[in-house]
């Protein structure tokens, strides 16, 4: 290799940076925070989903419930069955449901903490389901 071509190939170089191969400083970032993405969305989406599906629940049990004739502790049984085949474990007091006539409402609230490794995140659910008949009397 003559004085010229090695010249060349170190100007080459020097202008890349870097030899194909090293990880930068910003390709390093671009991976942690891909992973951290990926690591939170891991964690809290679960939670997120399961409150949907619980909300979408309790919406249809209140819609039938104007109809049928169970009591307030038939339908709080079977909200209770609901939310645990989903995978939320409700304790009675976080459950609220009330039946008069043909009007339903049933209220939530529950708290699940999500732990992040270095910090504990508290997340508070309040599905609410609510049905009245607008021709009772």
């Amino acid at each position: 290799m003559t004085n010229q071509q090695r010249t060349a190939t170190g100007r080459r170089m020097a202008a890349g940076h870097a030899e194909a191969g090293f990880l930068t400083f910003s390709g390093v970032m671009l991976i942690l925070t891909l992973a951290a993405i990926w690591f939170l969305s891991y964690k809290l989406l679960p939670p997120y989903v399961r409150n949907y599906e619980l909300q979408d629940t309790i919406s249809g049990l209140a819609r039938t419930a104007s109809y049928n004739q169970s009591n307030e502790s038939e339908l709080r049984s079977e909200i209770m069955r609901e939310a645990r085949d989903i995978g939320i474990d409700l304790e009675e007091r976080e459950l609220s449901v009330s039946k008069v006539g043909t009007a339903v409402d049933i209220s939530i609230h529950y708290e699940r903490d999500i732990d992040l490794l270095v910090h504990t995140l508290k997340l508070e659910f309040s599905p609410v389901a609510g049905n009245r008949n607008i021709m009772a009397k």
